[in-house]
């Protein structure tokens, strides 16, 4: 099952999923814009491990389904919804240092250095697939 491609009926339809998990996984989906990694499943609440490692051999990610997540265009607020960014503050201090930093420097690993990422957050961020800046 490509968790990109798949709906409702396809996750349901796999072991220990049922509708509840479907559906929070089509909701991380679309918070994400789209899987990176099929690891990102153990972002969502109550899918562990255990769980993760009873599907991984039946689920893929296909990476071109993915649109690039325009992390240096967005507005504040759709920033914050990001469920690695996850906050107005964050959200705020990215839009604050791509104004005030060239864009040779918009880059995840700067707005880790930066302090703006959440340590726990940076490595997701990281595996997420990121549009390229805008030059100026």
């Amino acid at each position: 099952v490509d968790l990109n491609l798949a709906d409702s009926a396809d996750f349901d339809a796999l072991p220990g999923i049922g509708s509840w998990f479907a559906a929070k996984i089509i909701s991380h989906r679309k918070d994400l814009g789209g899987f990176s990694s099929p690891e990102q499943l153990m972002d969502i609440y109550r899918f562990d491990q255990e769980k993760y490692d009873a599907l991984s051999d039946l689920i893929t990610v296909s990476r071109e389904h993915v649109a690039p997540y325009p992390l240096w265009t967005l507005p504040e607020d759709s920033l914050s919804k990001h469920p690695y960014i996850g906050d107005k503050e964050a959200a705020r201090a990215i839009v604050l240092f791509r104004e005030n930093s060239p864009v040779s420097q918009h880059t995840v690993e700067s707005l880790i250095s930066a302090g703006i990422i959440a340590p726990e957050n940076a490595p997701k961020l990281m595996k997420c697939t990121i549009a390229a800046p805008e030059d100026d």
